[in-house]
């Protein structure tokens, strides 16, 4: 159960510094930091639901 947690959890981080390098190519450097720790504090939602389950 741990190991699949891991694999998930290494998936969305790497298709979210995916997605913050766009979205940073996007709006600029400055917003990407806002926008990546938006997608981080999501991601971490997504890991408590993946943990209570």
């Amino acid at each position: 159960m741990i190991a699949v947690e891991d694999a998930v959890r290494a998936e969305l981080e790497e298709s979210a510094s995916k997605a913050s390098v766009f979205l940073g190519g996007l709006v600029g450097r400055e917003k990407s930091g806002i926008v990546f720790l938006l997608v981080v504090s999501a991601m971490g939602r997504r890991s408590v639901v993946l943990g209570n389950s």
